[in-house]
């Protein structure tokens, strides 16, 4: 059976970038013959284009902003040739990468669309009539582990969710909270699936990032911050003066400042192992909990949004006391490897009986 996975995969996004490897890796696990869609949302990758001129700010920041734009843009340049070298070689076979028009989705049995927030137009300019499944009404469509920031929801016609979720013939989301904002508008049952990256197991990991190897032979406290930079790397730097520690900050972007402690230009199999190779993690990045859960590390969560998804697989996992707002009390408690494993692996089964309901044709034709 062959599936196409329609995604946020050209992201410079290394959760965006690592949920579709994962969604693919598990896909072919069960059997199935899927392959990554390469379809691209023009105003997210617009985004991430390495040379981009904002005049309203050249206005205000003069001479200051012109004598940034180049080192910036160059530096950008080269974090985005690691996502491109990654997102070639993982996703797409090793093919150069070549944006498909929607009109050439042709020979697919199903698509899959998600996981990601494929459905947050103030993301993608506007709902993408690709993502919310509003192309080629005979093909089968499922939305997997399908993502969107509640606001844009709540702000849309209840009318319009229905007939959005009504393209779909099985529908899973990867947030609670967000499973029971569609519910009711929708007439099948809406199903909670992990986000992809906890669906395949830590050697798939390793194996990634054994190939991008840290040339670090310090211990080091790794910051990853996403929403709240300033919280997330000053406990990470308390927390490296108390132990003795090195310092790293992995940046979620590149910019033309250059120090010894961040980490600007990793690829996505570079960010696995840096997260691998840390002592302890500081993070406010849902998917620097989720790899470090799977890599076992001691870590601590900044959880900005109350009821989001850091805490609600926190939650789930019964680890609540690794969220923090400022605190550095539980970082050695003990990481329960086994524990985690086994409930990661409930999940993988929920995943697995979600698919093959939603495809329910025999796997491997």
């Amino acid at each position: 059976m062959r599936i196409g996975i329609l995604t946020l995969h050209y992201a410079r996004n290394f959760g965006a970038v690592l949920q579709a490897y994962a969604s693919l890796r598990f896909l072919r696990s069960l059997g199935y013959d899927a392959e990554m869609v390469d379809y691209r949302n023009a105003v997210i990758e617009e985004g991430y284009r390495p040379w981009r001129w904002d005049a309203s700010r050249a206005r205000q920041e003069g001479a200051g902003y012109v004598l940034k734009y180049v080192p910036t843009a160059l530096s950008r340049m080269k974090r985005d040739a690691a996502f491109s070298g990654f997102v070639r070689k993982f996703l797409l076979g090793g093919q150069d990468c070549r944006p498909l028009n929607i009109s050439e989705l042709k020979g697919y049995d199903a698509l899959l669309i998600g996981s990601d927030q494929v459905w947050s137009p103030s993301l993608t300019g506007g709902f993408d009539p690709v993502y919310t499944g509003a192309f080629a009404p005979g093909e089968s469509k499922v939305a997997w582990a399908a993502s969107a920031k509640r606001e844009d929801l709540e702000a849309m016609d209840p009318r319009e969710i229905g007939r959005m979720l009504s393209a779909f013939h099985a529908v899973s989301v990867r947030e609670e909270s967000l499973c029971h904002l569609l519910q009711p508008y929708c007439s099948k049952r809406i199903a909670l699936v992990m986000d992809p990256t906890l669906l395949v197991g830590r050697p798939v990991w390793e194996e990634i990032a054994d190939a991008y190897p840290v040339r670090e032979t310090s211990p080091y406290v790794l910051a990853y911050p996403m929403l709240d930079d300033g919280t997330v790397i000053k406990m990470a730097r308390e927390l490296a003066a108390a132990k003795g520690m090195k310092l790293r900050i992995i940046s979620k972007n590149a910019d033309w400042k250059v120090t010894s402690e961040r980490i600007q230009w990793a690829g996505p199999g570079a960010f696995l192992s840096w997260v691998r190779g840390a002592r302890y993690v500081v993070t406010s990045s849902f998917h620097g909990t989720a790899f470090s859960l799977i890599f076992g590390k001691p870590f601590l969560s900044v959880s900005a949004s109350p009821g989001g998804r850091i805490e609600s697989l926190l939650q789930r996992l019964k680890m609540t006391d690794r969220i923090s707002i400022g605190s550095l009390d539980n970082i050695d408690q003990e990481i329960d490897t086994k524990y985690i494993e086994e409930s990661l692996s409930l999940f993988r089964k929920e995943a697995e009986s979600f698919l093959k309901d939603a495809l329910p044709w025999t796997t491997g034709n």
